[in-house]
């Protein structure tokens, strides 16, 4: 439900409290609320509040990442172009990680992180000219 409503919402506030030299203007609703199949986006007052504001909700079948091409993507852009500046990464996969030890590895905490997230996306990803 927070990031429902966080994505309605103009967070330059936000953006600014943590640093951000950039606007974070984006917010607004949206024509339809893809999401995956995940537990939480199951509740009644989850489906209730999408139908609220006028949306259309799409659940894509599980385990078809084709399905969900931005996100999928946008993983991969995140995981290259920020979390590449990080130790402890978990990798792609069990294969790609090989014996790295993440634990062992790890370097910041989770607040760090998600402060980390919120300025490359708002400072880096939002500023860079991009074909998505």
């Amino acid at each position: 439900m927070t990031i429902l409503e966080m994505a309605t919402r103009d967070k330059t506030e936000m953006a600014r409290r943590i640093g951000c030299q950039s606007p974070w203007p984006q917010g607004g609703t949206m024509e339809t609320v893809a999401v995956d199949s995940a537990v939480y986006f199951a509740p009644r007052s989850f489906r209730v509040a999408v139908n609220d504001m006028g949306n259309d909700l799409f659940l894509p079948p599980a385990g078809e990442a084709p399905w969900r091409g931005f996100i999928e993507r946008f993983f991969g852009t995140f995981a290259h172009q920020m979390f590449n500046y990080f130790n402890g990464r978990t990798w792609g996969s069990v294969a790609a990680k090989g014996d790295y030890d993440s634990e062992a590895n790890a370097a910041a905490v989770a607040d760090q992180v998600a402060e980390c997230i919120i300025r490359w996306a708002v400072d880096g990803y939002h500023n860079t000219p991009h074909s998505g």
